[in-house]
């Protein structure tokens, strides 16, 4: 059977023209009895015919709703399980992302602590006050000071 992009009603209507025609030829060649009986028989034909063109529109019909949902639960299917992939991948990703920075970070301070600790022995060894010792030279001046303003005052009196 070839495939056209006629509608069911257009390929009825075909068949009901030809159906027309050939009864027109026939009944030009056969007797008048005959052709009644083979007017009835081809009328109940052309009945089945476009009985069964209408049954081709609704399985046409049928098979075209099945599939459409068929696709409509495959696509459904489909969303979700990207999704899914997508947040495992996302999930995966801030975690790799966390234990980077925490060991950046770790590793940073580190560092920090390692150098502070290295240039302070440094300084030390060359004999270089560290910030605490005179932070504490500081308070001693200022305590020398008060002393000797102290001194001075008593002494005037």
């Amino acid at each position: 059977m070839t495939t056209t992009n006629e509608t069911p009603e257009a390929i009825t209507q075909k068949a009901a023209e030809t159906v027309s025609s050939r009864l027109a030829e026939l009944r030009q060649s056969i007797p008048t009895e005959r052709l009644e009986r083979l007017g009835g028989d081809l009328s109940s034909l052309g009945r089945k015919v476009w009985l069964a063109g209408l049954g081709a529109v609704a399985e046409a019909e049928e098979q075209g709703r099945g599939a459409f949902e068929r696709l409509v639960d495959r696509g459904e299917t489909f969303r979700a399980e990207r999704k899914q992939s997508l947040q495992e991948t996302l999930s995966s990703t801030r975690e790799n992302s966390r234990k980077v920075r925490e060991w950046a970070t770790g590793t940073v301070e580190q560092g920090v602590k390692s150098a502070t600790q290295a240039t302070n022995e440094t300084l030390q060894r060359f004999g270089v006050p560290t910030y605490d010792d005179i932070q504490t030279l500081n308070e001693r001046i200022e305590q020398l000071n008060r002393k000797v303003d102290a001194l001075g005052s008593s002494s005037a009196s």
